[in-house]
Parts: structure tokens; C-alpha cells; sequence
């Protein structure tokens, strides 16, 4: 009986209705249950209810309530009018069975926050639907996790199309509270996760199955990651005061705040590890090419621009700007924002920071 409560709890996380319980909803759960629940943050007790199924009769039918004030003798009564039949007239209603609790998302990520055992409270990403919740050791591996709601939605692909964060996590996992979506319209390299599989109620908390989501990660491999020195970014630095010019094939100029330098593609991990061995001169990989394709069109790209782009690989572009943007900030650690602005508001790839191709260098590409 625990564990169907809460899965009904999570059920409705996933309802697109708003998740709140009345008391007759509760009535059946575990008393300990019930306060593990609210302890732990995932229900909120909210206003009284204004309608009522009423008990007089056997109709069940949904009556508004009236309140009837007795001054400074206690708390207002609490009645339902019936208008169907006459030998019911009024039903008094307890004031115990008016009370609510709505399903507070944001508590249940801070919770999963604590189970985790990362640092820091969780973050809300995108109100009510995405959290971040930090980036534990889980197993051998640091995860980023992340907790969503709705992506079984119609609109889950519109709302989460802008999401960069998980995108430029090496490995992230999502958890879901009930139902996995057919695709994640947080892309294919996220793992999905189902939290009703992994959350329980035990000696009246809850808590997170740990060597569940460890196995449901699996062991996997890890990314091969090229070592890089970060550029030496100006404290308080922001994407505004940044520019980057490509000044030949492989050099670019790096203007920040007030450093400025010139670096090569392998300085900012841009090696084509396959191709270059170490006896020979490195070769950039194909993100380079794009980084410096995007620095031709000013670091701007739309699908109103004239690219020789077909609309079915439209998505590799998506996916170049993702691995572009891990790059960048993998780059600049000292600057946490997103290097690029967000794609709805512009419909379009644009960097908020200055990146061009230098104007020497723009002549002998004619």
C-alpha cells in the first residue's frame, strides 16, 4: 500500500492536470506513508476545497460548501446545501475532509538533490517540466542528473528544444517520475530513467534506490576527452566582452576582457585524435571546420540563411552546436553561461560572444 500511494503521487506528476489530493484521496494510504510524504516535501498542504462529494445520500453528489463563522467560539462550520432533495436539506461536512495537499515538484527535486548526495540544492531549468540536480558520483562515474516532467507531453519536443544543458553533458541521466517517452525530446545520448522503479518509502522517508540507478546506468564507457589548458579568462568575465577571430585555417585570435592571445586549434581541443598520431602535425577534427564555418556567417546561423544545408540533416547542425557549445565552455570553465543565446527567442544558432573570420583572412578564402 506504500508503494501504490506513491506511485500514484508520481502517476499525477506525469497527468498534465495540476496533482492535488484531497482528503478522501488520502484517506486509504498508510498513516506513516501519508507523513513520510509530507516530511519529505513532496506534498504541500494548500487551500480547503470549495466542492465536496456529499455523504448524505447515496447520489455522491459534488456540492459546493458553505462556511458558517462562529465568531470567537472555534473554527467555522462547514456545510453542504442539498437542492435535490428535500428530506436531506443541510449535511455537515468535517473540516478534516476539506483539506488538500497539491504534489510540489520542485520539493521532490530537492529531495532526489539530498539522496544524491550533490552539492548544492537542485536548479530549475525550465519552470515546472526540468531540474538539474547536480552532478554526483554514482558508481565509478560522476553523472549529471537531471529530473523532468512531461516529456510524454505534446509539447514536450517545442519546450525542450532549446535545452543546452544536457546536451553538453558527457553522461547524463534523466529521471522520469512514471512513463518513459517513446524518444526523448532531450536527445538519444541522455538515459531515461523511471523514478517510480527507484523511489521508496522505508521506516517512514523516503529515499532513492542507489544500486538501482547505478544499474540502470550501467557500466559503459567513458568519453575520451582531450587534456586542455583553459584560456585565462578574467575573472567576472561574461560572453559579451569575448571575441574570437580566426586568423588562418588553424589560428585563432582570443580577445577576453583584457587578455588577449592567439591560440591553434589543439590548444582548445579541437585535435582530430584519429588522424593525428604523435610524429606527425595534428590535424583540427570536423568540429573545427564548423566552428569556423559558423565564424563566416558572424556567428549566426538560421535556416532562413541560404545554407546548402537539405532539411533532413538539419539535426546534425543541432547536434554540431551542441558538441560546439561543450567545447566552449569546457574552454572558458570561468564563464557559466551558455556561450550561445537561446534558439526559440531567435530561431537561430547565435553566439553571444563576437566571432568572425578576420578580414585578411576573409580575402584569401575569395
Amino acid at each position: 500500500m506504500s508503494q501504490d500511494a506513491l506511485k500514484t503521487i508520481l502517476l499525477s506528476v506525469d497527468a498534465l492536470s495540476r496533482p492535488v489530493f484531497g482528503a478522501d484521496d488520502v484517506a486509504g494510504w498508510p498513516r506513516a506513508t501519508f507523513q513520510a510524504l509530507v516530511d519529505g516535501g513532496l506534498l504541500r498542504q494548500i487551500e480547503d476545497a470549495s466542492f465536496v462529494t456529499c455523504d448524505g445520500c447515496d447520489e455522491q453528489c459534488d456540492e459546493e460548501v458553505i462556511y458558517v463563522n462562529r465568531g470567537d467560539c472555534g473554527p467555522p462550520d462547514a456545510y453542504i446545501a442539498c437542492h435535490r432533495r428535500e428530506d436531506i436539506g443541510r449535511v455537515r461536512v468535517p473540516l478534516e475532509r476539506l483539506r488538500r495537499w497539491a504534489v510540489d515538484v520542485s520539493s521532490l527535486a530537492g529531495m532526489l538533490a539530498r539522496e544524491l548526495g550533490a552539492h548544492g540544492a537542485a536548479e530549475e531549468i525550465l519552470p515546472g517540466r526540468l531540474w538539474c540536480l547536480g552532478r554526483p558520483a554514482i558508481g565509478a562515474r560522476r553523472v549529471d542528473v537531471f529530473l523532468a516532467r512531461g516529456l510524454t507531453w505534446a509539447d514536450a519536443e517545442a519546450r525542450f528544444l532549446d535545452v543546452g544543458r544536457v546536451a553538453e553533458c558527457s553522461t547524463a541521466l534523466i529521471l522520469v517520475p512514471f512513463q518513459v517517452p517513446a524518444s526523448s525530446p532531450l536527445g538519444p545520448d541522455a538515459k531515461v530513467v523511471l523514478l517510480r522503479r527507484l523511489l521508496t518509502v522505508n521506516d517512514r522517508a523516503l529515499s532513492l534506490d542507489m544500486t538501482g540507478l547505478q544499474a540502470a546506468i550501467g557500466k559503459g564507457r567513458a568519453r575520451r576527452v582531450q587534456a586542455v589548458i583553459p584560456f585565462a579568462t578574467p575573472e567576472g568575465c561574461t560572453w559579451s566582452q569575448v571575441m574570437i577571430e580566426f586568423v588562418s585555417d588553424r589560428l585563432v585570435k582570443i580577445v577576453a576582457g583584457s587578455v588577449v592571445d592567439h591560440k591553434d586549434f589543439a590548444d582548445m581541443g579541437f585535435r582530430n585524435s584519429r588522424k593525428s598520431k604523435v610524429h606527425e602535425e595534428p590535424e583540427p577534427d570536423k568540429l573545427w571546420e564548423f566552428f569556423r564555418a559558423f565564424a563566416s556567417q558572424e556567428g549566426c546561423i538560421s535556416w532562413r540563411d541560404e545554407l546548402d544545408v537539405p532539411r533532413d540533416e538539419r539535426h546534425k547542425v543541432k547536434k554540431q552546436v551542441s558538441d560546439l557549445r561543450k567545447r566552449l565552455r569546457a574552454y572558458f570553465p570561468r564563464i557559466p553561461a551558455d556561450p550561445f543565446e537561446p534558439y526559440r527567442s531567435l530561431q537561430a544558432y547565435k553566439t553571444r560572444f563576437i566571432l568572425r573570420l578576420a578580414d585578411s583572412y576573409r580575402q584569401t578564402l575569395r
